[in-house]
């Protein structure tokens, strides 16, 4: 079991590095503080989420890219911050 279990961490690990922008701050993104429960997470996420949902862009091609690109960024910020292991090797 503990195998598996540091194999999880290294995969989570080669996943942050490799989806995290450099400068990114899952918390201050998603608007949340570090001891957060997964209810206001969630909340958080959602209202972002919908804030920046693709198919709700209106505006330019430039505008509609930008929320694209932030409805991407909070989905990986939930992702790992909603995992407690995930979330363990972030923080």
């Amino acid at each position: 079991m503990e195998a598996r279990h540091a194999f999880l961490v290294c995969c989570c690990c080669l996943h942050l590095s490799c989806c995290s922008s450099a400068g990114d701050d899952f918390y201050s993104l998603l608007g949340v503080s570090h001891d957060v429960d997964d209810k206001g997470l969630k909340k958080a996420y959602r209202a972002l989420a919908l804030k920046n949902h693709p198919d709700k862009a209106t505006g330019s091609d430039e505008e509609k890219a930008e929320a694209k690109a932030k409805f991407v960024r909070a989905g990986r910020a939930y992702e790992v911050l909603s995992s407690k292991e995930m979330r363990d090797v972030y923080d």
